[in-house]
């Protein structure tokens, strides 16, 4: 059974190298799958970590914009009473009169003696 080696030294060796290739081939390619199933996990672990990053700037901002509110809302409330307060006190806007009639005209409708003197 052991008299082919002793007749091929050659593909022995030759065998013995191909079978180490075949075993560090096969060790190569397990801990390339470690190294890749080991980086879906860190990959994935970023993408949660990133994820929860964004939940809570989103809340931080929503307690931002729900304090502004808070304060905002008087304000407003405050600012639209005066708009309506203005609008009752004024009543009807002024408009200017565009000539010299229009101003005789305005002042005898509300009821004003008004006598023209001639331009010199």
């Amino acid at each position: 059974m052991g008299k082919w080696a002793f007749k091929n030294p050659l593909a022995v060796i030759l065998s013995v190298v191909l079978l180490f290739v075949a075993l560090g081939s096969a060790a190569d390619s397990y801990r390339q799958r470690q190294l890749v199933k080991q980086l879906q996990v860190n990959l994935e672990d970023q993408a949660v970590a990133k994820e929860r990053e964004l939940e809570e700037a989103e809340q931080s901002w929503l307690r931002i914009l729900n304090a502004s509110d808070a304060k905002l809302g008087p304000v407003l409330r405050e600012r639209d009473a005066l708009r309506k307060k203005l609008a009752a006190a004024v009543g009807t806007p002024f408009v200017a009169p565009g000539s010299a009639a229009e101003i005789v005209d305005r002042w005898q409708q509300l009821g004003y003696p008004v006598r023209v003197a001639p331009c010199r």
